[in-house]
């Protein structure tokens, strides 16, 4: 039977282990995106198996791209998260509660910075399938919300996220591009500040501009403009 079996299964490889396997190949922001992803994921499998007492993992080995994706996925997702948490907003869609009227643009903002992510990505010369990820990830938000007979409406928001997300990425003028340059240079940062040596520059808080370009986002979303107090 070998050395596993259903009552004695294989023991769960933290992140932080496997991504040695992948660090050589990486360039320095792959390198850093690798290990703020594995720190992250190891951590969150810690504190779920610490409220649950026994948690599924998927440790089924993966390419160099494709563990490169799913820590692009996951560190977008961070992201969203902390700037999400830090203007007061949910980006965790939960069957039982009500889907707030936010909910597409905190996704397809989540997306977007999935995309700015991949770009630095293609600069390392690490080529990931973006509309497959932005697809998955979108279907992946609305999933735990709906249930099997709802999954057109799920469907729905999920297509509407995406549509956010090509708006945004399609947007041009003075004031969109700002914004676009300014998250993107902020999530550079977030990411290298992993594997930097300069303590000045770990020590910059990057949460509250993240926060503060998804609330533009949704005051643009739903009120076409963002408010002053945004804006200054």
């Amino acid at each position: 039977m070998g050395w596993f079996s259903k009552d004695k299964p294989p023991l769960r490889r933290p992140h932080m282990e496997r991504v040695q396997d992948h660090l050589p190949q990486a360039k320095p922001f792959t390198k850093a995106l690798m290990l703020r992803a594995s720190q992250h994921v190891d951590e969150a499998y810690d504190d779920l198996k610490k409220m649950i007492g026994k948690v599924n993992s998927d440790d089924t080995e993966q390419t160099f791209e494709e563990f490169v994706t799913s820590c692009a996925s996951c560190v977008a997702q961070e992201i969203t998260s902390k700037a999400a948490k830090s203007i007061n907003v949910s980006n965790a869609f939960y069957p039982g509660f009500e889907l707030p009227k936010e909910a597409r643009y905190v996704s397809g903002f989540s997306l977007y910075v999935l995309f700015l992510i991949s770009e630095y990505l293609t600069g390392d010369d690490v080529k990931i399938d973006i509309w497959k990820t932005v697809i998955e990830a979108a279907r992946t938000d609305y999933q735990f919300f709906y249930r099997l007979d709802q999954i057109e409406e799920g469907a729905k928001l999920a297509k509407d996220a995406v549509t956010v997300f090509e708006e945004v990425q399609a947007g041009k003028g003075q004031s969109i591009t700002a914004w676009k340059d300014g998250l993107s240079k902020a999530i550079s940062m977030y990411v290298l500040q992993w594997t930097s040596d300069n303590a000045e520059f770990k020590k910059f808080d990057c949460v509250p501009f993240f926060g503060k370009s998804l609330k533009i986002l949704i005051n643009v979303g739903l009120h076409g403009l963002p408010t002053t107090e945004d804006i200054g």
